[in-house]
C-alpha cells in the first residue's frame, strides 16, 4: 500500500512538471525561433490601433513613436542582462517578488498575465472587424469569429515543439513579407502625382503637450511583446546568451518597420484626419497598389493580427505556469498533455478569460477601455523590471553575466521616466474607464492574494535555482536595517531611562506595533517548493545557524580547556601529534 501510495505521488509530481525544453533544439534554431516569436507578437501592432495617435499630429506622434523606441531599447537591454544572470520563465513576477515582496510582487504577476489577455482580446476583436469588412453578413455575428480564432490558436500552441516552431515561423515570415511589401510598393507611389498634400486643415493637426502625453501610450504598440521572449527560457538552447541577442534583434527589425510604415502611411493619401480613424491603415496603400477592393485589401492584415494574438497566448500561459509553479494558482492548472506536455488546463483558464472579455465590445470600444487597461498594465510591469535590474544591478554586481546592458542604470532610469509618464497619460488623459477597471481587476487579485494565495505560496523549483540567493540576500540587508532602525534606538532609549519591567507598559504603542511588524516582514521565510512547506513558516537563516553553532562552540571550548590544563602534567606539550610529520626544514 506505501508503495502503491508513493507511485501516485510520483505520477502526479511527474503529470505537474513545467514544460521543459524540446529535445535537439540547436543554438542557431533557437535564434530562429526566438526570432520568429518576438516578430509574431510584434508586428501585428503595425496593421492596427496605432494610427489613433496621429491625431496628435505627425510631429508630436512621431516624437512618441521615437522616445517609446528609445525607452524599449533601454528595457530590452536591462532584460537581457537580468536573462543572462538570472534566466527564469515567471518574468516581471520573479524580480518583483524579491524586490517589493510577495504581495506585491503576485499582484505584478497578475497585471503580466491580463496584460498578455487583454492583448489577445484586442487582437481577435479587431480581428473580427477585419472580418466583418470582407464579409458584412458577419457583422452581426463577431463571435463566430472569435471562436474560430480561439480554437485556432489553442489547437497549434498543444501541438509538439516542432510543429509549433514551424507554424510560428510561417507566421512570422508572412507577417513581414506583407509589411515589406506595403512599405516597397508605397514608394513609387509617394513619389508619383498620386502623393497629395493631406486634405485637412491646419488647426486640425494638434501639436500641444497634453495630446503627446495622450497619444504616449499608443507608440507602445509597435513594440509591445518583444519582451515576451525572456518567458522562453526553458525553450531554447542557452537562454542567458540567445534571449537577449535575439530580443534585441527583433527589437531593430520592429524600429525600422515602425519607421518606414509611419512615414509611408503619412505620406499616401488620403493621409490626416483620415487615415487616423481608419480600421485598417494599410488598405489606402493596397488599394492603390494592387488595384482591388477595401474587402480584399483588408483580407491582408488578418494574418499578422492572429499571429500576435496567438504569440500573446503563448505569453500569458507562461506567466499562468509560473504562478501555478509556486502555488499562487491551483496546483490542479499545471496538468499537461501526455502526448506533447503542452499545460492545456493553463491554455484553457488564459483562453475563456479573454474570450468572455470580448463580449464587452458590445458595450464599450474595446481598443479605448481594454486596451488602455491592457497598456497600463504593461507599464506597470515594465516599470517592475526596470527597477528590479537597478537593485539586481547594485546589490549583485560581482555576478557573472554573459550580456551586460551598454545603457547600464541611467537607462533603466530613462525608460523609467518613459513608463511614468505612459502611465500619467493613461490616468489624465484617456477615459477614465480605463484606470477604474483595472484598479477594480487588481483589487479582486489583491483579495485572492489574501484569502488563498498568501497561504499556500511557495518558492517554485526555478525559482529556488534562480532567484534564492537574491531572496536571501535580500532579507539580510533588511535585517540589518531593522538592527539600526530608528524603533530599535528608541526602545534602547527608553530601557536606559525606565526599568527593563516596566519596560512593556512605558514603550509607545505606535513603536511596539511597528517593530512587531517589521519583525515578522523580515524573518527569513525560504520555502523550497519540493520538500512542501509553505512560505510563512520560519526558517533560520543560514547565517543565524553559523552564529549558534559558533557560540555552541566557544562554550564547550570554554569548558573543556579548565579540565585540559589542570589534569596534563606540567612538562607536557600543550599539544599531541597524531601522525608523524617530518621536521620543518630550516
Amino acid at each position: 500500500m506505501t508503495r502503491e501510495r508513493g507511485s501516485l505521488t510520483m505520477q502526479s509530481r511527474r503529470r505537474y512538471s513545467a514544460p521543459q525544453k524540446p529535445v535537439g533544439v540547436s543554438l542557431v534554431h533557437s535564434y530562429i525561433n526566438l526570432w520568429s516569436t518576438g516578430m509574431t507578437v510584434g508586428m501585428g501592432g503595425h496593421y492596427f490601433a496605432w494610427n489613433t495617435g496621429l491625431v496628435a499630429g505627425p510631429w508630436s506622434f512621431g516624437l512618441a513613436v521615437t522616445v517609446m523606441g528609445m525607452a524599449y531599447i533601454c528595457l530590452c537591454c536591462c532584460l537581457g542582462e537580468v536573462t543572462s544572470m538570472v534566466p527564469f520563465t515567471g518574468g516581471a513576477f520573479g524580480l518583483a517578488r524579491w524586490t517589493f515582496g510577495f504581495h506585491a510582487g503576485f499582484l505584478v504577476g497578475c497585471c503580466e498575465s491580463l496584460q498578455y489577455i487583454l492583448y489577445v482580446t484586442c487582437n481577435f476583436v479587431q480581428l473580427s472587424r477585419f472580418t466583418a469588412v470582407t464579409y458584412p453578413s458577419s457583422v452581426e455575428y463577431p463571435y463566430v469569429t472569435w471562436i474560430g480564432s480561439y480554437m485556432l490558436a489553442v489547437g497549434m500552441l498543444c501541438c509538439n515543439s516542432a510543429t509549433y516552431n514551424r507554424w510560428n515561423r510561417l507566421l512570422a515570415f508572412l507577417s513581414l513579407g506583407l509589411l515589406v511589401t506595403y512599405v516597397i510598393g508605397s514608394i513609387p507611389l509617394a513619389l508619383s502625382s498620386e502623393a497629395v498634400e493631406p486634405n485637412v486643415a491646419p488647426s486640425a493637426i494638434v501639436q500641444d503637450v497634453p495630446s503627446f502625453f495622450q497619444t504616449l501610450p499608443q507608440a507602445a504598440w509597435f513594440f509591445a511583446g518583444v519582451e515576451t521572449l525572456n518567458r522562453l527560457c526553458n525553450e531554447v538552447e542557452s537562454p542567458n546568451i540567445s534571449i537577449p541577442r535575439s530580443q534585441l534583434g527583433c527589437l531593430f527589425t520592429l524600429i525600422c518597420t515602425a519607421l518606414t510604415v509611419f512615414v509611408m502611411v503619412n505620406v499616401l493619401p488620403p493621409g490626416l484626419p483620415v487615415i487616423a480613424t481608419s480600421v485598417a491603415p494599410f488598405n489606402h496603400g493596397f488599394t492603390r497598389m494592387f488595384n482591388c477592393s477595401v474587402e480584399a485589401a483588408t483580407l491582408l492584415s488578418i494574418p499578422a493580427t492572429f499571429a500576435s494574438g496567438q504569440g500573446f497566448a503563448q505569453a500569458y500561459t507562461n506567466i499562468i505556469v509560473a504562478l501555478c509553479s509556486s502555488r499562487l494558482l491551483p496546483e490542479g492548472f499545471l496538468v499537461c498533455l501526455e502526448s506533447t506536455g503542452a499545460p492545456i488546463v493553463a491554455i484553457a483558464l488564459g483562453t475563456f478569460i479573454s474570450f468572455v472579455l470580448c463580449f464587452m465590445h458590445y458595450y464599450v470600444d474595446v481598443n479605448v477601455v481594454l486596451f488602455d487597461v491592457a497598456m497600463l498594465y504593461a507599464f506597470v510591469a515594465y516599470l517592475s523590471q526596470c527597477i528590479g535590474y537597478i537593485y539586481l544591478r547594485r546589490e549583485h554586481s560581482k555576478m557573472q553575466r554573459p550580456f551586460k546592458s551598454p545603457f547600464g542604470i541611467y537607462g533603466a532610469l530613462f525608460a523609467s521616466g518613459v513608463w511614468v509618464a505612459s502611465i500619467g497619460g493613461l490616468v489624465l488623459y484617456q477615459d477614465i474607464r480605463g484606470p477604474l477597471f483595472a484598479l477594480g481587476l487588481l483589487g479582486v487579485c489583491s483579495m485572492y492574494y489574501k484569502v488563498y494565495a498568501q497561504k499556500h505560496q511557495v518558492f517554485s523549483t526555478q525559482e529556488n535555482k534562480a532567484l534564492l540567493f537574491a531572496h536571501v540576500a535580500r532579507l539580510n540587508s533588511r535585517q540589518a536595517y531593522r538592527r539600526r532602525s530608528v524603533e530599535g534606538f528608541a526602545g534602547e532609549l527608553v530601557k536606559l531611562i525606565n526599568p527593563p519591567s516596566k519596560y512593556k507598559q512605558s514603550f509607545p504603542t505606535m513603536y511596539k506595533t511597528a517593530n512587531k511588524k517589521r519583525q515578522r516582514s523580515v524573518k527569513a521565510t525560504v520555502a523550497v517548493a519540493t520538500s512542501g512547506r509553505s512560505i510563512g513558516r520560519e526558517v533560520p537563516l543560514p547565517s543565524e545557524q553559523e552564529d549558534a553553532l559558533a557560540q555552541a562552540r566557544r562554550v564547550v571550548d570554554a569548558a573543556i580547556t579548565p579540565l585540559d590544563t589542570t589534569s596534563r602534567p606540567p612538562n607536557s606539550p600543550t599539544t599531541t601529534s597524531t601522525t608523524n610529520n617530518p621536521p620543518a626544514p630550516s
